[in-house]
């Protein structure tokens, strides 16, 4: 159990940690809510790689969709759902793109790994998943050793499906 907790440590020290703050403001002024905006984020690690962390960049389009509260606020964490169960997630919202860190002892499924609430703006076109952009900023294993390759998918419940990769 004291193994758990020491790659815990690491884990949360190198992509929790790292999730810092935002001066960005407290929301995107002109945003009435009418509505929401379910979006959801699948993982997919390279080739025989197990993923423990991963820091994921999910850009969105501001002016069209927002979350209420900013950097880890708990708006921002009520709207982060669909986490692996015994994972740390940590959230933060800078406004412009919405930063999430997940960790934990074992692997990361593939597929799915998070689901986002964003409220849509009054006036704002409608969105797609083409619309939003991922990126794995940072993966680790169960050891807590850094993983390059890993990538993600956006997914909005459209008619068309329409799926926006990213790296």
């Amino acid at each position: 159990m004291n193994e758990r907790r020491r790659i815990v440590s690491l884990l949360a020290a190198g992509l929790l940690g790292i999730v810092g703050t935002s001066s960005a403001g407290t929301g995107i002024v002109g945003c009435e809510p009418a509505g929401e905006v379910p979006v959801s984020v699948s993982l997919q690690p390279p080739s025989g790689a197990s993923l423990a962390g991963v820091k994921i960049t999910l850009d969105y389009p501001e002016g069209r969709v927002a979350i209420p509260g900013w950097q880890n606020a708990p708006e921002v964490q009520d709207r982060i759902t669909g986490v692996p169960k015994d994972f740390l997630v940590a959230p933060n919202d800078t406004d412009t793109q919405l930063i999430v860190s997940l960790a934990g002892v074992t692997g990361l499924p593939t597929g799915e790994i998070f689901r986002v609430r964003f409220d849509r703006c009054q006036g704002g076109e409608p969105v797609s998943a083409s619309d939003f952009h991922c990126t794995v900023a940072q993966a680790s294993d169960p050891q807590a050793k850094l993983v390059k390759g890993a990538t993600c998918v956006v997914h909005t419940p459209t008619a068309d499906r329409r799926d926006a990769h990213a790296e």
